[in-house]
C-alpha cells in the first residue's frame, strides 16, 4: 500500500471507531441502592432495574423520571411488573411469615381496615381476578367487610417454602413480592 492508501484508511478506521463509542447508561436513581418502608418490614433494592430496556421503557412512558424522585416507589412497582427488572431469589427458610400477598391493601387508608389476610386475598383471587390493579378500590374493600373478611389487628400466618439461588426475569409473582415490600 501507499502512504497515501495507508493515511485514508487509518482515518477511516479511527472515523468507524469513533462513531462506534457508546455513551454510558444513565439509570438516574435506578442505579442507586434504597431501603424502602413495607408492611413486613422493609424491602432493600440494589439497582435491580438499572438496564437498557427499564430506561427505555422509562423514557418513552415519563420523560421526567430522573427528576421526580418522589414517585421511586411506583416507577420500581411498574418495572418489575412490567418484568424490565432482573430478580434473584436467596434460599431462604421460615416457618411461620406474616402474609404478603395483599399488594395495596397492606398500605395508606386500606392497610387499617384489616383486610391484609390470607383468606381475603384467596376470596379476591377466586372472585375478582384483576383486584390488585383495580381502580374500584373502595367497593373491593367494602365487598369484603360485608363479607367478614376485613378483622382489624388480625395477621395471618403462612408456611413459607424454601427456594433456591437463581437469576430470572421478573414474573408476576417477583412483581407482587416488591409492591408488596416497598
Amino acid at each position: 500500500m501507499t502512504p497515501l492508501m495507508n493515511l485514508f484508511f487509518l482515518l477511516l478506521v479511527t472515523t468507524t471507531l469513533i462513531s462506534c463509542q457508546t455513551t454510558p447508561l444513565d439509570c438516574g436513581f435506578l442505579a442507586d441502592s434504597e431501603t424502602f418502608p413495607s408492611a413486613s418490614g422493609t424491602f432493600q433494592y440494589d439497582g435491580q432495574c438499572c438496564n437498557e430496556a427499564a430506561v427505555e421503557y422509562l423514557d418513552e412512558n415519563d420523560p421526567g423520571w430522573r427528576k421526580n424522585t418522589s414517585s421511586k416507589q411506583g416507577y420500581l412497582y411498574d418495572l418489575y411488573k412490567g418484568g424490565y427488572c432482573n430478580v434473584s431469589t436467596t434460599t431462604t427458610v421460615s416457618t411461620t411469615t406474616e402474609y404478603e400477598n395483599c399488594f395495596w391493601l397492606a398500605y395508606g387508608r386500606w392497610s387499617d381496615k384489616g383486610c391484609c389476610n390470607y383468606e381475603a386475598v384467596v376470596y379476591l383471587n377466586n372472585t375478582q381476578s384483576s383486584w390488585i390493579d383495580a381502580q374500584n378500590r373502595t367497593s373491593i374493600v367494602n365487598d369484603l367487610e360485608a363479607k367478614g373478611y376485613c378483622l382489624e389487628s388480625t395477621t395471618s400466618t403462612m408456611t413459607s417454602t424454601t427456594e433456591e439461588t437463581t437469576t430470572v426475569p421478573t414474573t408476576s409473582t417477583e412483581e407482587g413480592k416488591l409492591y408488596e415490600k416497598i
